[in-house]
């Protein structure tokens, strides 16, 4: 739980680093993984402000504050691929042979999916040092800045990683994995909670929170269908 004010700051000081959702989430020029005019706060320019000259801790994307919540947002693209591991034909990797008929080569497909699962691992991390080091800026360079809340208000503090992968496909895994059944092995929902876990309902010695309360991983559509949601109340 977090004490301090940080939505009074950020109204305060941080009006010039509000973009679109649409444009928080680009991968790349003109590129997007969820398309709103929403506003948020860039929390990349945010903390390249902080850092000046200076080489900055890699971050989240964004920032939003959505009723005693703090929310942190990353978008991440990469996810999605048109093979699986449960869909693809063999046949696509033939290995040519001088001496006698094509024949599927078993050592393309073993090198292709240790790269899918190599850059797969990669994209966990990057997602995993994001969040750590956008809530150790938070602690240590924004909430001291900030002035307390009033007595008795509390926020949380809140992770949501944005996905390319589809929505229906995440629910069927944490569907088995609340069932203790085997979720599908190159599917990244339960994958990137499962890395993340450990940054949930964190307690010091002294028992203070710390890390986040809750965090979520989210298709690109129900991140958008969210939005809708919050903008119609």
């Amino acid at each position: 739980m977090i004490t301090k004010n940080l939505s009074k700051f950020a109204e305060e000081n941080w009006e010039c680093y509000k973009v679109s959702v649409t444009k928080a989430s680009e991968s790349k020029p003109g590129v997007s993984l969820v398309n709103s005019d929403e506003a948020i706060y860039c929390f990349d320019s945010i903390c390249k402000s902080l850092f000046l000259g200076r080489d900055s801790s890699t971050s989240a994307d964004g920032l939003q504050f959505y009723k005693n919540n703090i929310e942190l947002v990353e978008f991440k693209s990469g996810f999605r691929q048109k093979i699986s591991k449960e869909k693809f034909d063999p046949a696509k990797g033939l290995c040519p042979d001088p001496e006698g008929p094509k024949k599927v080569c078993e050592y393309y497909w073993d090198l292709f999916w240790k790269l899918r699962d190599k850059e797969k691992s990669e994209l966990i991390a990057s997602i995993r040092d994001k969040a750590i080091e956008s809530y150790m800026l938070l602690e240590k360079h924004l909430f001291p800045s900030c002035e307390e809340s009033e007595p008795g208000k509390t926020s949380q503090m809140i992770l949501t990683v944005v996905v390319d992968e589809d929505g229906v496909e995440g629910l069927e895994d944490t569907l088995a994995e609340l069932a203790k059944a085997e979720p599908k092995s190159d599917n990244c929902f339960v994958s990137i909670r499962q890395a993340l876990n450990r940054l949930v309902n964190r307690r010091d010695a002294n028992g203070v929170s710390y890390f986040y309360d809750r965090i979520e991983v989210l298709s690109a559509t129900d991140f958008s269908n969210r939005l809708k949601q919050r903008s119609q109340m």
